[in-house]
C-alpha cells in the first residue's frame, strides 16, 4: 500500500510545484506549504487514493463492514439503514422474479 500511496502522491506534489513553483518561490515557506497541501490533500483523499486502492486490491470496498454496536446513536441508525436497504434489495429481487 505504501508504494500505491507514493505513486499517487509523487505526481500530486510534483505537478503543482512545477506549475506554481516560480510564482510562489518568494513566499515564506509556511505559506508555500499551505498552498501545496491545500491542493494535494483533497486531491489525494477524495480522488487518487480511493481509485488507487480499489485498483491495487481486488474487491477493495466490497467487503462487508461490521455495523456499529446497538445502543449507540450511530449503531441504531446504521442498523435501521441496513434494515431499509435489505428490504429494498428483497423487493427488487421479488420484482425481478415476477418479470
Amino acid at each position: 500500500m505504501a508504494v500505491v500511496v507514493w505513486l499517487a502522491i509523487y505526481p500530486t506534489i510534483t505537478l503543482p510545484l512545477a506549475i506554481l513553483g516560480p510564482q510562489i518561490a518568494p513566499w515564506p515557506l509556511p505559506l508555500r506549504t499551505l498552498v501545496l497541501t491545500g491542493i494535494a490533500v483533497p486531491l489525494m483523499a477524495f480522488v487518487l487514493l480511493p481509485g488507487c486502492s480499489a485498483r491495487s486490491r481486488p474487491g477493495c470496498g466490497a467487503e462487508a463492514q461490521p455495523l456499529p454496536a446497538r445502543g449507540t446513536l450511530l449503531g441504531e441508525r446504521a442498523h435501521a439503514l441496513a434494515h431499509v436497504l435489505a428490504g429494498n434489495r428483497a423487493r427488487g429481487e421479488r420484482r425481478r422474479r415476477r418479470r
